[in-house]
């Protein structure tokens, strides 16, 4: 321990300069450190940062689409097998991303959904979860209609399903997305 000529002790303060001296603050960046799970969060980009093709998103939730917090979700494109549908449903396929929508606003969402998604087709991820959660106004959700109305209208969405317990429950969805890797087998 270094002495000062006035009490014969650093402060900590000193101490902490002279330990940090020569150093420089990191640069900034878009990247997120990866959890602890292997799984990615995605960076939500401010709306002048976005570079990203839109799917262009109805949001005409009919009589048909309306749905209840509690309610279970599950949408199956053509030519998914049932076997790889039953999987997705029962959370046995590895997801590599989560999107969390808690708090936003629908038109907020959709930017969102949409950034989100394209980044994880450019990783090449087959499945991921996005957090809709179950806040209403009223009785009814606000998010979880308008995802399963957006997520059917997008070509690269395979299947979707509310997730199971540990993964967020009928707060969540599983989605499987198209890719074109061939070496990888889900069944």
């Amino acid at each position: 321990m270094k002495k000062n000529k006035s009490d014969n002790i650093l402060s900590d303060s000193e101490l902490f300069r002279e330990a940090t001296s020569g150093t420089r603050p990191l640069k900034k960046t878009d990247k997120v450190a990866p959890t602890s799970n292997n799984k990615t969060n995605i960076r939500v980009k401010k709306q002048s940062e976005q570079e990203f093709d839109s799917y262009p998103l109805s949001d005409f939730v009919g009589e048909l689409n309306t749905c209840t917090a509690d309610e279970v979700l599950a949408y199956r494109g053509n030519g998914v097998q049932q076997r790889l549908f039953k999987k997705l449903r029962n959370g046995q396929i590895t997801t590599e991303s989560i999107l969390d929508l808690h708090g936003l606003t629908v038109d907020q969402a959709r930017t969102v959904l949409n950034q989100f998604l394209a980044e994880c087709l450019q990783s090449q991820y087959r499945c991921v979860i996005i957090v809709h959660g179950k806040g209403s106004r009223g009785d009814q959700p606000i998010l979880k209609p308008m995802l399963n109305n957006w997520l059917q209208q997008i070509p690269d969405i395979l299947a979707f399903s509310s997730a199971q317990a540990q993964d967020g429950g009928t707060g969540a969805l599983y989605v499987l997305l198209r890719n074109n890797r061939k070496t990888e087998s889900f069944e």
